[in-house]
């Protein structure tokens, strides 16, 4: 028998992303660590929760921000210059540390915490992840883009542009499709370059010492 094409049979593909909501308030926090939260007991594997000797300790991530439990004094009075790319100063902030980790009896008081800080329910924790929504905001908005073109200023500064090409634009062939993509030696200067404008921005974060 003739195979016989019928077009209902013809289905438009799903389309699936990997978009994950974005952190600017609590309502796209809660989405997204809610999301994660369900990767995570689907995997069964909490990367969020660190056993040790101790116990557990708790450190989340919001799009690769750490949150901060609380902040601390840094033990300095000295104020932080913050610039903009042309280094001119746009405002100053008082030093200080984040506390990155929560200490939890075990694993299942962790996921109990996430739980906690996903559902909403909690003032305390809701005040820490409408800070934290805040910062990241600010990082989305005004930090990373003006590392961007402090970094930009710097390589061309440097007289890469004439070697390399723009900033941030492909300057060599793909051996294996034949397009332009970023060399692996001028990825490397970019990521120089950034590195140099966040500490001369006064974005570089201050971390506890062991």
């Amino acid at each position: 028998m003739a195979f016989q094409f019928d077009t209902n049979n013809v289905m438009a593909p799903v389309q699936r992303t990997n978009k994950r909501a974005q952190c600017h308030d609590l309502e796209g926090a809660h989405a997204y660590l809610q999301e994660r939260l369900g990767e995570m007991l689907s995997d069964d594997e909490y990367p969020w929760i660190k056993e040790d000797g101790n116990g557990a300790v708790v450190e989340v991530m919001l799009h690769g921000m750490p949150l901060y439990w609380a902040t601390f004094d840094a033990g300095s009075e000295e104020e932080i210059i913050i610039r903009n790319p042309d280094l001119s100063e746009r405002t100053r902030r008082k030093a200080q540390v984040g506390g990155t980790m929560y200490r939890v009896a075990d694993r299942a008081e962790g996921i109990q915490l996430l739980e906690a800080l996903a559902g909403g329910q909690n003032d305390d924790l809701n005040a820490i992840l409408s800070n934290a929504c805040e910062a990241l905001k600010e990082v989305d908005e005004i930090e990373l883009p003006a590392i961007e073109e402090r970094a930009k200023i710097l390589y061309e500064e440097a007289g890469l542009v004439k070697s390399m090409g723009e900033f941030g634009e492909p300057n060599e062939p793909n051996p294996n499709t034949g397009r332009m993509r970023i060399s692996k030696e001028k990825t490397n200067k970019m990521n120089q370059y950034k590195q140099t404008a966040r500490r001369q921005l006064g974005y570089a974060r201050l971390r506890m010492k062991a």
